[in-house]
């Protein structure tokens, strides 16, 4: 167990935790599996949220949603720090950070985990019917996974107006052929520095943006494949209304592909992938940063 901070921030480096989980199966609206890969190989520092207004507030709001949890539930709690990490040599580059471990109590065998969420009022629909989002799901039978409690509970701070609670069951069967192998999947290709597949999401699209930030004059041969997308992205950009969703991913592969490169080929075409020339007088695209990708046929 781990409660110091700088302990507990090197302690989760390579680390998968329940929200790593979300990530890893697509379920983040935020950070794709792709950028999480980039994050674990090195290449990409982790975003820094130490400023994020919504998670500093949410941070600030735990401790008065645990007593509200306590006051619903009745339920005791053991009061956890900040930083307590666990681990289990069971599931090897796996963590989870509990909010908090509710001790026995009516109804339910051994401890369980804690999770605690804070949401807008927008996001309230999801909440209702007592299924929480599968995010919190999956995280909160991560932390079941971790701890071997048999249980958890998620509470929900929602806007400023309402206060929600729901238990969850551990589900051996998702943590066994869901939760491990694509936990294991996901570290393998973090070992053999193999990207996982690209998205259409915009966080894999920034994230090809910064690993490759400038361009060295020389040309990539593409494979086969990128004959396929590049007749779908001219397709696509031909359209009066187009799939802007698709497109990026389209786009992003190609761009994947081309890496450090300025060129692309094809038999049929040429991708280009340049750095902004710093004496060209145009505030479209800043200085060192690299233009849209463009097309010719040969």
């Amino acid at each position: 167990m781990v409660t110091d901070r700088e302990k507990w921030l090197e302690e989760r480096e390579g680390s998968v935790g329940g929200s790593d989980l979300g990530t890893i199966l697509g379920l983040n609206a935020w950070k794709s599996a792709y950028k999480l890969w980039a994050e674990f190989c090195g290449t990409l520092e982790p975003d820094d949220l130490s400023d994020n207004i919504p998670c500093r507030v949410g941070h600030e709001l735990e401790p008065l949603a645990k007593r509200m949890y306590t006051e619903q539930t009745e339920r005791a709690l053991a009061g956890l720090g900040d930083f307590d990490l666990r681990t289990n040599d069971l599931y090897p580059r796996t963590h989870v950070t509990a909010d908090d471990i509710i001790l026995p109590c009516k109804g339910h065998d051994g401890d369980g985990i804690l999770e605690i969420k804070t949401t807008g009022e927008s996001q309230a629909h999801l909440w209702k019917g007592g299924s929480p989002p599968l995010t919190a799901q999956v995280q909160v039978q991560h932390g079941m996974m971790i701890t071997g409690c048999g249980w958890g509970s998620i509470g929900v701070m929602i806007g400023n107006r309402e206060f929600a609670w729901v238990d969850v069951k551990r589900n051996d069967e998702f943590i066994e052929r869901v939760s491990l192998p694509a936990i294991r999947a996901f570290l393998k290709l973090v070992d053999d520095r193999e990207a996982p597949p690209v998205d259409e999401s915009e966080s894999t699209a920034a994230a090809i943006k910064a690993l490759y930030p400038k361009d060295d004059a020389t040309t990539a041969i593409l494979p086969e494949s990128a004959i396929a997308v590049t007749d779908r992205i001219v397709e696509l950009k031909a359209r009066r209304k187009t799939d802007k969703t698709e497109l990026t991913g389209r786009e992003s592969t190609i761009k994947e592909l081309i890496g450090d490169s300025t060129f692309g080929d094809l038999p049929d075409g040429l991708w280009t992938w340049r750095q902004h020339d710093v004496a060209e007088r145009t505030t479209h695209y800043p200085p060192g940063t690299r233009r849209p990708l463009l097309y010719k046929g040969k």
